[in-house]
């Protein structure tokens, strides 16, 4: 008789990704404001598992409607913030914030049924976003402090068209290590280009874009530029990739706005 209270049949329809209807929010969160959608972001074997001893409760994030999403907020640029382009029917924009992310019993999901399941590239997207909350990128304090003059140009930069064509950037540096004055941290960038159907002008476009973010770091005293490219994911290997860092968020310059 126990066996059975800790057993449940949650319908496979709800998985990672899966969309929590407003009803369904206000009645798990009433203290939300507004209107609002609800992300899961637990595991889909999590979400279904018969055993309520082993997964009691299952993890989501409220999303809310936003008129344009921002670029530098979009595919886990930001670690905090996350904006979904054209997530629901109707070119619907979501936003959503990791500091309001829920936890609640998975018995909730029993009466109920999702509004719909985000599409793959953003499942993978809200996955990645996710996991580099604990996993992003740790740069020596003294290379932050260095870049953090053209935080704001850089920000414009990779809102421009031409930034867009970055999904994301790597950098490597000669040291982790806290340099002092007067020793330059010497650094090598990559920007993956994203898919394009004429690559050619992209990959021009793209180059384009790292050259300017080459001027503007340049500008940095301390830093020098050694080597900076777009290329695309294939060309960037597994042996090369390992000696690099994620660079594509730019969160931590946020401090000085």
């Amino acid at each position: 008789m126990g066996h059975e209270l800790d057993t449940i049949d949650i319908d496979s329809t709800w998985r990672q990704g899966a969309i929590l209807q407003a009803s369904c929010v206000a009645a798990l969160c009433p203290i939300l404001d507004g209107d609002h959608y609800g992300i899961i972001v637990s595991h889909d074997c999590d979400v279904v598992s018969r055993s309520l001893e082993k997964e009691p409760v299952f993890e989501w994030v409220p999303a809310r409607e936003i008129p344009k999403p921002d670029s530098l907020k979009e595919r886990g640029r930001n670690p905090r913030e996350l904006h979904l382009r054209h997530a629901l029917e109707g070119s619907v924009h979501l936003e959503l914030k990791i500091v309001e992310r829920q936890f609640h019993s998975r018995k909730e999901l029993l009466p109920r049924r999702p509004l719909g399941v985000l599409a793959p590239h953003h499942v993978e997207t809200l996955r990645g976003w996710m996991g580099g909350r604990y996993n992003r990128s740790a740069f020596p304090d003294a290379f932050n402090e260095r870049r953090r003059r053209v935080s704001k140009e850089i920000r414009k930069l990779f809102d421009s068209p031409e930034g867009q064509l970055v999904s994301s950037l790597y950098v490597l540096l000669n040291t982790k290590n806290e340099l002092e004055e007067g020793s330059d941290y010497r650094i090598a960038i990559r920007g993956i280009l994203t898919d394009s159907e004429n690559l050619p002008v992209a990959r021009q476009a793209a180059e384009k874009m790292m050259e300017e973010l080459t001027k503007r770091l340049e500008k940095c005293s301390g830093i020098q530029v050694e080597d900076s490219r777009a290329i695309l994911a294939k060309d960037f290997s597994l042996a090369e990739a390992r000696f690099y860092d994620p660079f594509d968020d730019w969160d931590d310059l946020s401090r000085v706005e």
